[in-house]
């Protein structure tokens, strides 16, 4: 295996993060994308950890925002990005060396297969997930009920910024229309 122990980017092209261990037993990880697959040398999770502090926030603080959401909930979705709406679903908890991370963004349906499930991606492949479909599809509601709360923030912040604009322009023309008694005559 061709491990790389730089820096891992997760990106709108980023399917899945498996684990699997290298020739020297470490943990490690494949980094499944649309259109390539690239070994890390670090952990899925520790990637996730990565991310997130690379997208201006903590892994503990994306799961404070995640529990406030969605509160009382186990194995949270990871918002790692709100801005590219990357958000990645724990397969099993993401302390346990088994856990593969699934990007939210290119899934395309999840299937039922012999009690368990199977992923399929925007681009056709597959990865076959050992929990049944109903959970797994529970994960991506909670992960979209995640994301249409940061866009439905997001909206009322531009919104706020627009009604500023208005109000503001609203009193300059107001200013400019009754600017006041002449005091230089």
């Amino acid at each position: 295996m061709n491990n790389d122990d730089r820096f891992y980017l997760i990106s709108s092209h980023t399917k899945y993060l498996a684990p699997v261990y290298n020739e020297y037993g470490e943990l490690c990880t494949i980094a499944y994308e649309l259109y390539r697959t690239v070994h890390v040398r670090k952990s899925p999770t520790k990637i996730i950890h990565e991310n997130c502090l690379h997208f201006g926030s903590s892994y503990k603080g994306r799961l404070k925002a995640a529990n406030d959401i969605l509160p009382g909930q186990k194995m949270l979705p990871v918002c790692v990005s709100e801005l590219t709406g990357l958000f990645f679903i724990p397969t099993v908890s993401p302390d346990s060396d088994e856990c593969v991370w699934i990007g939210y963004k290119n899934v395309k349906i999840v299937i039922p297969y012999n009690e368990k499930s199977v992923v399929l991606f925007s681009d056709g492949s597959r990865l076959f997930v050992p929990m049944h479909r109903d959970i797994l599809q529970g994960k991506f509601g909670k992960a979209s009920h995640l994301l249409v709360t940061f866009l439905e923030r997001q909206k009322r912040i531009q919104e706020d910024v627009i009604q500023w604009h208005i109000d503001h322009k609203e009193r300059t023309n107001l200013l400019n229309q009754n600017p006041g008694p002449d005091i230089t005559t």
